[in-house]
C-alpha cells in the first residue's frame, strides 16, 4: 500500500500509477490518499503503508527518506491583480496586502507556502 497526499493522488500520481500498472501488470498497487505527511509516517510505522510519497523534509529519525525529484509550486493571481503586471521577482512587500487561499496546517502545500513566506522575511 502506497500513501500520498490527497492533492497529489488526484493530479500527480494518476499517470504514474497507470504507466506502472501497464509496465508491471502482475504487481498490485493500492494508492491511499493521506491527510498529511505526519499521518503517512504514522501509518508506515504501524505497518498500514509500505511506503509514502511525501514532501521533504521528513523529520523522523526512524524513517528513511529518498529524494525522488523536485516539485514546483506556483503562485497564481487573477488577471487584474497588480502582481501579474510586476516585472522581476516578487518581494515580501509585494505580497503583504494580498489575500491567500491556504490549505490546512498538516497539508504539504501549506508547509511550502509557510516556508516561502518565512524565506521572504
Amino acid at each position: 500500500m502506497i500513501g500520498t497526499g490527497a492533492g497529489a493522488a488526484a493530479y500527480l500520481w494518476g499517470g504514474i500509477y497507470r504507466d506502472f500498472g501497464l509496465s508491471h501488470p502482475n504487481v498490485e498497487m493500492t494508492l491511499r490518499a493521506m491527510i498529511s505527511t505526519d499521518a503517512s509516517i504514522d501509518f508506515i510505522r504501524l505497518g498500514e503503508l509500505d511506503f509514502a510519497f511525501v514532501p521533504l523534509p521528513v523529520e523522523s529519525p526512524d524513517t528513511e527518506a529518498i529524494l525522488l525529484g523536485v516539485q514546483e509550486a506556483l503562485l497564481c493571481a487573477a488577471p487584474n491583480n497588480a502582481l501579474v503586471r510586476k516585472k522581476g521577482p516578487l518581494s515580501r512587500d509585494d505580497l503583504l496586502d494580498q489575500r491567500f487561499v491556504l490549505y490546512e496546517k498538516p497539508m504539504a502545500m501549506r508547509w511550502l507556502a509557510e516556508k516561502f513566506f518565512k524565506h521572504l522575511d
